[in-house]
């Protein structure tokens, strides 16, 4: 972390979301990582920690117990549990930029700084968004099920079709990163304009999907990838990684002595109608975590756990798609997940710059000469 960086160029956006009833703490206390280990899955991968489903009869009992602690979380839980449930795999992956299974109040969304390169640790507060979405859940646990190539084959057109909806959603500046740069540096502020609805918190008409819900998409699905490792899925995730650099290097021009014009730090900075620094650190793609977690499941095994170590990693709890409440719910002190339902997924804790360009390189390399 770089924690002797200078914070001057504080921009103040106080977005401070509501904290889930339970406690931001699970997120970075030692949780024990149970779950269940898939092994001997015809076809599928072996040896994953997943998070297993409960039985009928223990969901029946718990949702009348939680039906009278917590009517709102029971409303809520059984409906997503019936549509999860009704859904193919491929609706599920279709599906994972509806706002409304992500919890969103699981934090404080970073402040915006002016300084560059951003803080290591920007980067957690939307992953922790992506362990909370039932459907992440069920994408995991069905894929892994299936056939490495199979699965990757799957997750690879999801990202493809995901950056082309969030490109058209993004505008100029988050779909074009090219005509972006030549904007910004030639002072065309045209392109640069917020598209409509760009900032919208729920979905959109007929559950449509919005920019939050694409970006939030595509960090899911990068997060798929390096779950389950899917190293067949490595040109889509590169796609995703070079879109998101290229954002990265648009955002780093935005300080005084690049000849860019900067948002006046003094200021606070009004959402509903943000510059591009804020656009592009707050709805652009670059996650540092989110990338990290894609391309290292694109490598080998060893790889990844050398850049864990060095990295360091903190564990966040996945719940089962179907248990009646998940760890981040209301009402888990009530009728809680058993152990078994719950996972633990391990994510870069910080990260810096460099290393996202190295894993770049990595994958890229990989790509040319797969026995390298």
């Amino acid at each position: 972390m770089n924690s002797q960086k200078k914070r001057q160029g504080m921009v103040g956006i106080d977005a401070q979301a509501m904290l889930l009833a339970f406690s931001l703490g699970c997120f970075f206390l030692p949780v024990a990582a149970w779950a269940v280990t898939i092994a001997g899955v015809e076809g599928g991968q072996s040896g994953l920690m997943l998070p297993q489903a409960p039985s009928e009869e223990e969901v029946v009992a718990k949702q009348t117990k939680l039906r009278v602690a917590c009517p709102s979380t029971a409303e809520k839980s059984i409906s997503q549990r019936q549509q999860v449930q009704g859904e193919s795999l491929g609706e599920s992956l279709g599906r994972l930029g509806d706002l409304s299974f992500y919890v969103q109040g699981v934090g404080r969304h970073p402040s915006v700084s002016l300084e560059w390169p951003a803080d290591d640790s920007v980067g957690q507060w939307e992953m922790q968004q992506v362990v909370t979405n039932r459907r992440v859940s069920k994408v995991i646990t069905e894929l892994a099920k299936l056939d490495p190539a199979d699965a990757s084959k799957r997750i690879s057109c999801q990202i493809e079709k995901a950056i082309s909806d969030y490109s058209a959603l993004g505008g100029g500046l988050l779909g074009n990163p090219v005509g972006a740069r030549s904007a910004a540096l030639s002072r065309d502020t045209t392109i640069l304009e917020a598209p409509k609805m760009a900032f919208a918190t729920e979905n959109g008409p007929n559950n449509a999907t919005v920019l939050k819900g694409a970006r939030l998409e595509l960090f899911s699905l990068a997060f798929v990838v390096g779950y389950l490792h899917l190293a067949d899925a490595s040109e889509a995730m590169l796609s995703l990684a070079l879109q998101a650099k290229a954002q990265r290097d648009i955002l780093y021009m935005y300080k005084p002595d690049a000849g860019v014009p900067a948002a006046d730090p003094s200021k606070p900075v009004d959402m509903a109608k943000p510059g591009p620094v804020v656009l592009l650190h707050c709805y652009g793609l670059y996650n540092r975590v989110a990338l990290a977690a894609g391309l290292l499941g694109c490598l080998d095994a060893e790889t990844r756990a050398v850049y864990l170590n060095s990295l360091g990693a903190v564990d966040y709890p996945m719940g089962s798609a179907f248990s009646v409440v998940t760890p981040y719910d209301n009402g888990v002190d009530v009728v809680g997940p058993n152990p078994a339902e719950t996972a633990q997924a391990e994510l870069p804790r910080e990260i810096p710059d460099v290393e996202i360009d190295r894993l770049i390189d990595l994958v890229s390399k990989r790509l040319v000469s797969p026995t390298s």
